[in-house]
């Protein structure tokens, strides 16, 4: 309700902030695929506010306005600053002496919530149009992923760190004796000697199921409207992929903005896929559908 509330007072006061919006990004694709990070850098930038999770396209209507968007996004924005310091999944995303939590002039905003974004175009293509007639901005999708095994992978971890509305820990097949808590971090199941988390196919399914719903949204986009990002190559050259981002956005970069965001990206991505229990079945039924998915053309078990 407090949320709620504040969307609604800061309505009328974002109103004539939207004025200056040229652009609304939704960031489509996989959890684990480095969204959050990708995230995190664009909000830093001085005309941008991508907000962390604001769920927008479920709050989405044909009554929805400029000023409720904005609104949506800037207090999902403070409440993550608020709560967390952009501290987020045992990793600070806190990228120093930038924008986040401000703007110079607010030329982009957006939603980083993949997983939702995803869902909710393939239930709804309707709010596309929404987005574009409405609210007059230009729209566009930025898809994030990487190596599948790895997406599978994390997903299977997360889920061991689950809880049911009672506090118990999930099962979701955990090594035998281990002790689950909620606040375990992905670290703490890394695999010992003679033990491992197994996988289960679950979480192959999962991913799977919405690789087909990005094929779908694929169609809904013209051609200019996405960007795709692969993570390894962004992890590779965060300074280069960030300019492309903001060429794409039709936004500048100084260098002090990228050396600044550079500063928070890992040397190499994180492999995973090595903290669990595979069956040779598993692995095998997403090497079978590497070539149904374009985006992962060059992925395999044991390469990048």
């Amino acid at each position: 309700m407090a949320r709620a509330a504040a969307i609604g007072t800061l309505a009328p006061w974002c109103a004539k902030r939207a004025q200056t919006v040229e652009t609304i990004v939704l960031v489509t694709g996989y959890p684990h695929s480095g969204s959050t990070l990708l995230g995190a850098l664009l909000n830093a930038h001085p005309e941008m506010l991508i907000a962390h999770e604001a769920d927008l396209l479920s709050h989405l209507s044909p009554k929805t306005t400029p000023g409720q968007v904005l609104s949506r996004l800037l207090v999902a924005d403070w409440t993550v600053r608020r709560q967390t310091s952009y501290r987020l999944w045992g990793y600070s995303y806190r990228v120093k002496n930038q924008w986040q939590g401000s703007y110079a002039r607010l030329r982009v905003i957006g939603d980083k919530k993949a997983r939702g974004n995803t869902r909710n175009l393939s239930d709804r293509p309707d709010l596309l149009d929404l987005l574009r007639d409405r609210m007059g901005w230009q729209v566009r999708n930025i898809f994030v992923y990487r190596n599948p095994y790895d997406m599978v992978a994390t997903h299977h971890l997360d889920t061991l760190r689950n809880v049911d509305g009672n506090g118990r820990a999930a099962p979701s097949g955990a090594a035998e004796g281990s002790s689950l808590r909620p606040d375990m971090s992905l670290s703490e199941f890394a695999p010992r000697p003679g033990e491992k988390p197994s996988l289960t196919s679950e979480s192959v399914a999962y991913i799977l199921t919405l690789s087909d719903r990005l094929v779908n949204i694929a169609r809904m986009f013209l051609k200019d409207e996405t960007l795709a990002v692969r993570h390894e190559d962004f992890v590779a050259a965060p300074k280069d992929r960030l300019r492309d981002i903001c060429a794409f956005l039709n936004v500048g970069c100084s260098e002090d903005y990228l050396d600044s965001c550079a500063a928070l990206v890992f040397p190499r991505p994180h492999r995973t896929r090595t903290k669990v229990r595979w069956r040779h079945s598993e692995v095998q039924e997403i090497a079978d559908a590497l070539g149904k998915y374009p985006w992962f053309d060059g992925y395999s078990f044991c390469g990048e």
